[in-house]
């Protein structure tokens, strides 16, 4: 039975391209694939590793062989080397550089011919193995279609810097049958009916047929469907009549509405069964079949059922692989937002006794403040230290903000015998002071001002707050000091707050498929490259090479 993770990331917003990865017991299968064959010819794929150590014994199964260039299959160069890679054997050039770099094509050497899907298998020299988190998955980039001169390079729209959204897809439930006997061992079939296992597969015929059910699949976004499918007989089956043989894919949405997704029955020529909703054939060659949209994008829960109504032991139809895939988008963006989460408060509320302070829930300490009516108090008869609470803030950055008047700030002296001030400083992390800021009068003497920020305590109420000198810290602790000469001079506090600040991604609005923000751009072409290859296939073919195009462009 199926182990191990899989991710599947879509490149491009027009054409796109999506690539899946399969953690496979220490190595990672990697697949390519067109979602528009008819006008998409996949030429490179570039991307970095998180991990530089392993690049040194990366292979590739297939093998690349130098000599014949290719790997037998669509693989037509194969390189890694950190940092340095950009560019196809054509001289089309991606931006940026990149670890490792696989071209496609169906000629030797060349991205030459029309390529719509391809994989291999990465592995790599020692007993570690390769995990789906050694690829940068943010640096995938496909190139399409550069023969042309006109190619793309398609990126994961997740790291393109553009409002846009985001698809993260899990198999929420999965079985290749594998190592089972009987179709009711299978991990995800919850009835068999009367189909039965067999190598690997899960097996119908007319005399073991009926309804398999499988069992139901929690969704959290967008739910797809697939499952191989083969009938090595279809000239066997009957379209109609009392012998009429069929096959139906059915899903429970929800737990109470049923969808018929597909009936296939054999067609005319008898050479494959064909679906009446998606015309998706069943033939002698194993297909895979998928279903997607509809009701399995609004579905909370879906459950598939299989049934299978043939009249003979000859008409046989054989599935494996059956994927439950729940895909899930998030709008993203490079735009953040600070979030302030308020951790410690006091709106010196709890006593309004002209000795009070001894009230105040975050008072720790103090000489001689006082509070009156509702406001922590200061003047030339009430001055001193004090201490406020120690506050957990987590490791965050770190606000403290009060609100603050002086209603006669003319009253005040600065400097000389009768000097007034105001310390402000906080104690981080229990062992560092931060001055935040020592308040005088000015000049004017209409305002006391912090030699730290400028901030003013004025005869308006005005709010206060400091975070230099708090970012990441684990606590904070205010303290204050007060040296103020005459009674008349009075400074006035209130609504003090300790909180964290968190820079958050903004979420909201949707995909933007402007021009603009489309995840792909256009590919640059060095021409020396494309003449340079030009030459190589020419002497393959033991034609004459454009010797004089290259002399051309070098002198160039």
């Amino acid at each position: 039975m199926s182990t191990g993770q899989h991710t599947y990331v879509t490149l491009g917003c027009d054409p796109t391209v999506t690539v899946e990865i399969v953690e496979d017991a220490g190595n990672l299968w990697l697949s390519v694939t067109s979602d528009d064959p008819a006008n998409t010819d996949i030429d490179g794929l570039f991307f970095n590793f998180t991990n530089d150590a392993v690049i040194g014994d990366l292979h590739i199964n297939p093998e690349y062989s130098e000599d014949i260039g290719s790997n037998g299959e669509n693989i037509t160069g194969f390189e890694a080397s950190v940092g340095t890679l950009n560019q196809l054997n054509n001289g089309a050039q991606v931006q940026g550089q990149y670890d490792c770099k696989i071209e496609f094509g169906t000629e030797a050497y060349t991205t030459g011919g029309d390529v719509d899907q391809a994989a291999m298998t990465f592995w790599i020299d020692g007993a570690e193995g390769l995990t789906i988190d050694d690829i940068d998955l943010n640096s995938l980039t496909c190139v399409v279609n550069s023969e042309t001169g006109t190619g793309l390079a398609l990126t994961n729209p997740d790291a393109s810097g553009s409002d846009d959204a985001a698809y993260e897809t899990t198999v929420a439930a999965e079985d290749d049958f594998n190592d089972i006997h009987y179709a009711w061992q299978s991990d995800i079939v919850a009835h068999s009916g009367n189909w039965y296992a067999t190598n690997g597969e899960l097996a119908a015929n007319g005399c073991n047929d009926g309804n398999l059910w499988f069992d139901k699949v929690d969704v959290d976004g967008k739910m797809e469907i697939s499952f191989d499918a083969r009938a090595p007989h279809t000239e066997y089956f009957e379209n109609g009549g009392w012998a009429g043989d069929s096959l139906e894919v059915w899903v429970l949405i929800d737990g109470s509405q049923w969808e018929l997704l597909d009936t296939f029955e054999v067609n005319a020529e008898g050479d494959a069964l064909v679906g009446d909703t998606t015309g998706q054939q069943i033939t002698a060659d194993s297909t895979t079949l998928s279903y997607s949209g509809g009701a399995l994008d609004d579905a909370e829960t879906v459950q598939m059922v299989i049934g299978a109504d043939f009249t003979s032991a000859n008409e046989q139809v054989f599935i494996d692989n059956v994927e439950f895939l729940d895909t899930t988008e998030t709008v993203i963006s490079d735009d953040t937002e600070t979030v302030e989460t308020e951790v410690a408060s006091e709106d010196f509320d709890s006593s309004d006794h002209f000795w009070g302070t001894n009230s105040a829930d975050m008072i720790k300490g103090w000489t001689d403040w006082d509070v009156r009516n509702g406001e922590l108090n200061t003047d030339g008869s009430d001055d001193g230290h004090i201490w406020f609470d120690q506050v957990d803030t987590g490791g965050n950055d770190a606000k403290i903000a009060m609100d603050a008047r002086a209603p006669h700030t003319e009253y005040f002296e600065n400097g000389g015998y009768g000097g007034d001030s105001l310390q402000v400083w906080a104690l981080v992390d229990g062992s560092d002071w931060e001055h935040l800021d020592t308040f005088t009068v000015n000049d004017t003497g209409t305002a006391l001002v912090g030699d730290k920020t400028g901030q003013e305590i004025n005869s308006e109420k005005s709010s206060l707050e400091w975070t230099e000198g708090l970012e990441t810290a684990s606590s904070v602790q205010l303290y204050m000091y007060s040296d103020i000469s005459s009674s008349g001079e009075d400074i006035y506090f209130d609504n003090l707050t300790v909180s964290t600040l968190e820079e958050v991604p903004v979420e909201g609005g949707g995909p933007d498929d402007s021009a603009d923000d489309c995840a792909q751009y256009l590919l640059s072409y060095d021409d020396y490259g494309k003449l340079a290859q030009d030459a190589e296939q020419a002497a393959l073919d033991g034609s004459e090479a454009p010797e004089d195009d290259v002399e051309e462009v070098m002198a160039a």
